[in-house]
């Protein structure tokens, strides 16, 4: 039996392969919310006690346990993600700009899912392009596959982007049909 699955509470693995139909390549135990302040200022020792909330990645999916609700996204739904190695807190920004999901590690010396986190969205980043916009609003244009193995584009960028400025919907326009050409995908 590997490491990992003995590190990972059965009941855990279990939830996160049922999820996802994939085995569990890394994980990481995660702060519950009610001890997060404790854990901070050295009260509470992350890795005491019975580990709940867990962060897991399998070959296509994050998992988010917290509080007994698994929570499953394809890595092509990131758009970023930043861990302090200080502290461990790990913000991970998804790319439909719902709700951030806001982690403190309880392992700050385990980089295992955090290197996975990482290589598992570059890896659904096929070409990227970044586009200034007028005004020095700054988007993302990508081409990103999904857990099916398909191709798709993806634009990110701030809430305030003006897409019926004409000059605006040009410019992410012509940067998205070049990205879409480069990797074979009709405009």
């Amino acid at each position: 039996m590997s490491l990992l699955r003995r590190a990972i509470p059965a009941k855990v693995r279990k939830i996160a392969e049922q999820l996802t139909g994939e085995r569990v390549l890394a994980a990481s135990r995660v702060v519950p919310l009610s001890d997060v302040h404790q854990v901070a200022e050295g009260l509470l020792d992350p890795m005491a006690g019975e580990a709940k909330d867990w962060a897991l990645a399998t070959m296509d999916y994050v998992v988010i346990l917290r509080d007994d609700i698994a929570t499953g996204r394809q890595w092509c739904d990131v758009d970023r993600a930043a861990l302090d190695p200080l502290t461990a807190n790990l913000n991970i920004t998804w790319a439909d700009a719902s709700p951030a999901a806001e982690l403190r590690l309880a392992n700050t010396k385990d980089p295992k899912f955090a290197a996975m986190l990482h290589d598992r969205v570059q890896a659904s980043v096929i070409l990227a392009e970044t586009v200034r916009l007028p005004g020095q609003q700054i988007v993302r244009v990508a081409v990103r596959r999904d857990a099916a193995g398909e191709l798709f584009s993806q634009v990110i960028g701030p809430g305030t982007i003006r897409l019926d400025d004409p000059q605006t919907a040009a410019l992410i326009d012509t940067a998205e049909s070049r990205i879409r050409d480069a990797c074979g995908l009709p405009r």
